[in-house]
């Protein structure tokens, strides 16, 4: 997709990798896929609804202008100098400054006496691989899940074994030196007869470790594994590039318990849990194809992991381009489902539930030829630049839909049927709001299982991993755990700091 406000646009993407095993786009859809013409179009409302239970009022969050940011944000900017717009940086630049900005704020977030010092305790991370199905390349995948009784004292073992190893092949390194200095001196000058000893010696300490662990999944079958994607304008980014939203999940997250038949009491209690944060190849070095195809590649391999779709509840979880992904992994299971079962009426499936928090879902900066007909009244942001923030300007691509078949908000009917909750947060102040929108609109008329938005009024796009020191921040991010949970089957709940909150309020 198009830059960030802080990315350059980049070049024309490649033509899309393919291969006999790799995933295949759905073909573009048809007219006749698109949600009924008959639908509601509702003109621009000055201000959102109330987000406690907007099943029935989707139409009511349409926006003509955006409201008013937050002077807590607006003093921000101020404190930080931000300009706007950005000054453009190449993504071959970005990328690796992107990667270690990431880094150090989870580090200074997760500090001892920081805020979210309990997210760095207790917690193991698995580095694993992906074998993608277009070339074979190795794709990261990072497993987050909280560490068993025992462990730490297994890895404190382990590290002091490793030790004394290494303390032990020094020793006798010593000792073979000592040994060959003694015998170079007991030998007569210019005696070339003397005994002849291997002077070469082994340094090289073994560092091997268990490659199990890096090449399968958590071995344990989890009541949930939630496969996490991360934003970036599929430009920047890497599996740990939004690893404090992993780890709040992995150790803050409340959902349904799980019984052996699958079904999901209502009753929340600590969660057995593994998180996957997949790395996914990012352009301009790869197509927009190939991050997809690695996303449903991560996909695959969590749900072989935990095969058990009733024993291990599969959520997925994707933030601004990372949305985009999330919803066409989303997609590909409902047609995979759907191949299934095509026998049935309708598929179900294997993945439980959707949180996607401020989407990517069409090319409407490219026009709205890229708007499914029905919703182009609704869909008003990408062409206001009140809308524009300092995180998120007008975007553009050079190719439409980054020569991806379709984007997420045009899939044909069908697949958009057959989609497991949604859980949708938008931003008021960001120029990606109606893709979020209208997302939640066209899954509501395709008649999928349910659909909840959360509307964060007054602020900019995905301001919560930018900034996720304020307040503010905090509550966006315990709005997205109420909504895992409830997509993974649990009610509908609603904390007060994050209700409908008047404009200009803090």
């Amino acid at each position: 997709m198009a830059q960030p406000s802080d990315e350059a646009a980049a070049p024309p993407a490649a033509l899309p990798t393919t291969g006999p095993e790799a995933p295949s786009p759905p073909a573009p859809p048809s007219a006749a896929a698109q949600p009924s013409p008959s639908a509601p179009r509702a003109p621009p409302s000055p201000h959102p609804a109330p987000v406690e239970d907007l099943d029935e009022n989707l139409d009511d969050l349409v926006l003509a202008d955006p409201p008013p940011l937050d002077p807590v944000w607006l003093q921000h900017e101020l404190d930080q100098n931000l300009p706007n717009p950005r000054p453009v940086i190449s993504p071959l630049e970005r990328q690796p400054l992107y990667a270690v900005e990431c880094r150090e704020l989870t580090a200074r977030m997760t500090a001892p006496g920081a805020r979210d010092s309990h997210l760095a305790d207790g917690i193991r991370v698995q580095p694993l691989t992906v074998t993608s199905s277009l070339d074979g390349s190795e794709i990261p995948l990072l497993a987050y899940s909280l560490q068993q009784e025992g462990d730490q004292q297994m890895e404190d073992q382990q590290m002091e074994d490793q030790q004394m190893e290494d303390e032990k092949l020094e020793d006798e390194q010593m000792e073979d030196q000592k040994l060959e200095d003694e015998q170079m001196e007991d030998q007569p000058e210019g005696d070339s007869k003397g005994t002849t000893t291997d002077t070469t010696t082994d340094t090289t300490t073994d560092t091997t470790t268990d490659t199990t662990a890096h090449t399968t999944a958590h071995s344990d079958s989890p009541d949930y594994a939630v496969l996490y994607i991360h934003g970036g304008g599929l430009h920047i980014g890497e599996a740990d590039s939004e690893e404090l939203s992993c780890r709040r999940i992995l150790k803050d997250a409340r959902l349904p318990a799980v019984n052996q038949d699958g079904a999901a009491p209502k009753t929340p209690k600590t969660p057995t849990l593994v998180v996957y944060s997949v790395g996914y190849r990012i352009m301009p070095q790869h197509p927009a194809s190939t991050c997809v195809a690695d996303c449903i590649d991560a996909y695959r391999h969590v749900r072989a992991a935990h095969p058990d779709a009733a024993a291990t509840k599969l959520l997925v979880v994707g933030s601004s381009s990372g949305g985009e992904l999330a919803a066409f992994v989303a997609q590909e299971a409902a047609k995979a489902s759907m191949q299934a079962s095509a026998t049935t009426n309708r598929a179900t499936s294997d993945i439980a539930g959707v949180v996607l928090r401020c989407p990517v879902t069409s090319d409407a900066f490219n026009g709205e030829d890229y708007i499914p007909p029905v919703l182009r009244p609704l869909h008003t942001s990408a062409a206001n630049p009140a809308f524009a923030t300092t995180l998120l300007r007008r975007m553009s691509r050079r190719i439409p839909r980054d020569d991806l078949p379709y984007m997420p908000l045009e899939a044909p009917t069908e697949l958009l049927a057959a989609q497991p909750r949604h859980w949708i947060q938008v931003c008021t102040n960001d120029m990606l709001y109606s893709d979020g929108v209208c997302y939640a609109k066209a899954l509501q008329m395709a008649g999928a299982a349910g659909v909840k938005v959360d509307v964060v009024v007054g602020w900019p796009h995905t301001f919560w991993l930018k900034t996720p020191w304020m307040d503010r921040a905090l509550e966006a991010d315990k709005a997205m755990l109420r909504g895992l949970a409830w997509v993974a089957g649990g009610p509908y709940t609603v904390g007060e700091e994050i209700g409908w909150k008047p404009m200009g309020s803090r």
